[in-house]
């Protein structure tokens, strides 16, 4: 008959063994395995960094958007009480001509806003009896802001899966790497510049075409 310390002890060494075998195991299968783990885990806590940096810059933008769009119901209820002096002080006010890095939606949205923008010019004018003969220059340049936004965002999309990509291959992307997407991107950027800098001026052109109406309209009725 076996006594009971034998069994403890032998039970003890089998335990031993198994936990042996086990870390033996692992000891010769962890290098075929942890470079490929410890790169999704490097690139998954990055993707999860990377979120949330762009949560915080896309706050901002959506905050100066969200005044842009206070402001223009402000500039809606100057109309409606015929307020126009305040209204056409509003305009310019109004537009959101920021160049959106981090919050993609904004760019279908600034384009609604901006035509409806359009849509309270042309109001201000059919109420002063006069036109807007830059208006489809307007159109045209917002549609093109537009159309530049969404080609950045799709460049920031094509370098981002680049350098997923790498990384979870365990590579870190060199510099030179993403040099084109980077090129491309400046370039978009500058491109947008340019655009942004014609809208100001032409906004205010149109804004001042508004005053000079406004103005001759008022001397013919003093002098009639």
């Amino acid at each position: 008959m076996v006594s009971t310390s034998t069994l403890i002890i032998s039970l003890f060494l089998l335990v031993l063994g198994i936990w042996t075998l086990l870390w033996l195991l692992f000891a010769l299968l962890s290098p075929l395995f942890g470079q490929g783990s410890a790169s999704r885990a490097t690139a998954s806590t990055q993707a999860k960094s990377g979120s949330t940096s762009s949560s915080l810059r896309g706050f901002h933008e959506r905050l100066l958007f969200r005044r842009r769009v206070r402001v223009f119901q402000d500039l809606d209820a100057a109309i409606r009480d015929n307020r126009l002096v305040v209204a056409k002080r509003l305009l310019p006010k109004a537009l959101y001509l920021e160049w959106i890095q981090w919050s993609p939606e904004l760019i279908a949205k600034s384009a609604s806003h901006h035509l409806d923008l359009l849509n309270k010019l042309i109001v201000i004018a059919e109420l002063e009896g006069s036109s807007v003969r830059s208006l489809p220059k307007l159109e045209s340049l917002f549609a093109q802001r537009a159309s530049l936004l969404n080609q950045a965002f799709e460049a920031r999309i094509a370098r981002s899966r680049f350098r997923t990509k790498q990384r979870t291959k365990g590579k870190t992307p060199p510099h030179w790497s993403t040099k084109e997407f980077d090129q491309r991107l400046a370039t978009l950027q500058q491109e947008f510049a340019d655009v942004r800098g014609e809208i100001l001026t032409l906004f205010a052109a149109a804004i001042a075409e508004l005053e000079n109406a406004k103005s001759s309209t008022d001397d013919l009725g003093q002098y009639h």
